[in-house]
């Protein structure tokens, strides 16, 4: 019996189990809007979208059924249609954004809000002086089977010069790469076969802001922007021709910057997102720098609304470098094209615009 005593109470316990459902704090959804207007030619492109909680199935819904709108201060009004994933577009043919007009954004949805951002400027951009590249290497450490060795990376750093000293200080860079190279196949007994082959890198997804008030005379050098290594453009398609030996040659990159001005209000909203994506700061630390955007809700105050809507003269240069292989001297050649293309391109002779990379 006495062993049977703290049994007994066990089974009691046991019998008296209910079930806790925790009351998690849920998350009001938030409208949130991205778009800019260039003097580039369009269509432009506005996405509308809203958050749901972190325990949603969907994080995010994409606005289909929304009133956009782009108006200029001058009185004209742009409207924008729906095509797919909450992205609205203008209408290319009548709409084109005018360097020193204004433009703001107005947005209503199908419950009856509004949104609304402030104007905002298109300030003359200058031409891009100069693309520069500079060769660099990272080291790093492998495992190869059990031993650990040291592994060094080369590869390009891109850079631009722009002189800002009569115009806005602040500039947003967008880049686009096409990685060429040379591949030979060995094909025995039969003639070798050649081909160039061209690929996109599109780093858009990357952030590259400049401030030239950081730069004396507001003359933008040395600009960093984005960096690639050597083992990029010169990697190999072997699924072109199956089993076949190949040496890859005549390697490097075409450049196309694209470089944008900035309002001061702007500039702040994209530092401010370059500083979150960059900060280390401990769980639960301080954050050094809140992302304010110039949209709110004109039909609610309480109704939070997330994003910028901008306007941006821009300015585009393109050039080509590659890397001498023996000693790491960068190479810069002027290109009258670049190939633009969103997709592998592959050529059995060589294409017009193709470049001798001197490796």
């Amino acid at each position: 019996m006495r062993h049977l005593k703290p049994i007994l109470l066990i089974l009691l316990f046991a019998g008296c189990e209910e079930y806790f459902v925790p009351n998690i704090d849920s998350v009001r959804p938030v409208y949130a809007f991205d778009g800019y207007v260039t003097n580039l030619p369009g269509p432009y492109c506005v996405k509308v979208m809203k958050s749901k909680g972190y325990n949603a199935e969907q994080p995010i819904e994409y606005i289909t059924d929304a009133s956009v709108t782009i108006e200029c201060d001058d009185g004209q009004i742009y409207p924008l249609t729906h095509k797919a994933y909450g992205n609205y577009y203008t209408d290319s043919a009548s709409f084109l954004g005018i360097i020193n007009k204004s433009y703001r954004l107005k947005v209503v949805t199908a419950d009856g809000k509004e949104f609304e951002s402030g104007y905002e400027q298109m300030l003359e951009c200058p031409e891009i002086e100069e693309l520069t590249a500079q060769y660099y290497e990272t080291k790093k450490i492998t495992l190869d089977g059990t031993t650990y060795r040291d592994e060094v990376e080369k590869g390009l750093q891109v850079m631009n010069t722009t002189n800002a000293a009569a115009y806005t200080p602040y500039y947003r860079y967008e880049c686009r790469l096409i990685l060429q190279s040379q591949q030979h196949y060995s094909v025995e007994p039969a003639p070798s076969i050649e081909r160039y082959i061209f690929r996109p890198y599109n780093s858009q997804g990357n952030l590259y802001i400049a401030n030239a008030k950081d730069y004396e005379n507001k003359h933008i050098t040395g600009n960093q922007l984005y960096s690639t290594s050597t083992k990029m453009f010169r990697h190999a398609d072997d699924n072109i021709i199956q089993g076949l030996d190949y040496e890859v040659r005549n390697c490097g990159e075409y450049v196309k910057v694209t470089q944008y001005s900035m309002t001061e209000a702007q500039y702040n909203y994209w530092e401010a997102i370059s500083h979150q994506l960059e900060s280390k700061n401990y769980l639960f630390g301080e954050l050094e720098h809140q992302v304010v955007g110039n949209i709110k809700c004109t039909t609610d105050e309480g109704e939070q609304a997330l994003g910028f809507f901008g306007a941006s003269a821009a300015k585009s240069k393109i050039r080509a470098f590659g890397l001498h292989e023996y000693n790491n001297t960068v190479r810069t050649y002027d290109i009258d094209t670049f190939p633009d293309t969103d997709t592998v391109m592959i050529f059995e002779g060589v294409p017009k615009f193709a470049v001798t990379f001197s490796n």
